[in-house]
């Protein structure tokens, strides 16, 4: 689907983005592409990534990569409440390459609107505001 995402760190400024996902061809991921600022820097840029299941391990793996060289991936915990996940990558900042860490929860208000809090946000080992991703589904 498309979405459109608001995204906030703190009591900044709302940084927007654009998000498409669809099944992979076999139906066995989900590929996405995002563009937009960046919540933290306000620089733009694009992602692109994909989400899959793993069956053994019960959980849904995801990874994704930047136009300015950022990535990450994460490992997704599923509840009846919505994903868990502990998130792992780099950030461009200030033109060198921070680690992030971060617990994602992903808590679905409807089909159509997803909230994703970053919390524990570390950044090279340092303490971090939270983020706030805000989804609505335009189709």
């Amino acid at each position: 689907g498309e979405w459109t995402v608001e995204s906030q760190v703190s009591d900044t400024d709302v940084a927007e983005a654009r998000l498409s996902s669809a099944w992979s061809p076999n139906r066995d991921c989900v590929i996405w592409h995002w563009s937009g600022a960046d919540p933290v820097t306000g620089i733009s840029s694009t992602m692109s990534g994909m989400l899959g299941w793993d069956g053994s391990k019960k959980r849904v793996f995801e990874r994704g990569f930047a136009s300015n060289g950022e990535s990450f991936s994460a490992s997704h915990n599923i509840t009846v409440k919505g994903w868990l996940s502990r998130t792992t990558g780099t950030r461009l900042m200030e033109g060198s390459f921070k680690e992030e860490k971060s617990l994602r929860n992903f808590e679905w208000k409807s089909e159509d609107e997803l909230v994703i809090t970053s919390r524990n946000r570390q950044l090279d080992g340092e303490e971090a505001p939270d983020l706030v991703a805000v989804f609505r589904r335009t189709k």
